[in-house]
């Protein structure tokens, strides 16, 4: 039983870490090059689309992504390339 506390307890202390180092890249411009008058033309397209309530979502999803990069240990690999099949902006 102490062996499972003791593994739980470092997983959410793993997740916590990344989630504090994705907040802290986001706002340092991990993803800067977003073009966002692009992405905001792409959006007016869809305004009456019943999923526009997460347009403004944006933000916490670039966060999330973050989370998932340094969960991963994406972020001390070399450079890749990434395909990102989702349903998100």
């Amino acid at each position: 039983m102490l062996q499972r506390f003791l593994e739980k307890l470092k997983s959410v202390s793993r997740r916590g870490i990344a989630r504090f180092r994705a907040k802290r890249a986001v706002r340092a411009g991990l993803f800067r090059g977003i073009d966002l008058e692009a992405m905001t033309a792409i959006r007016k397209g869809y305004d009456a689309h019943p999923f526009r309530k997460y347009h403004d979502k944006f933000e916490h999803s670039l966060i999330r992504n973050a989370e998932r990069i340094f969960a991963l240990g994406l972020n001390k690999s070399r450079s890749l390339r990434i395909l990102d099949i989702g349903c998100g902006g």
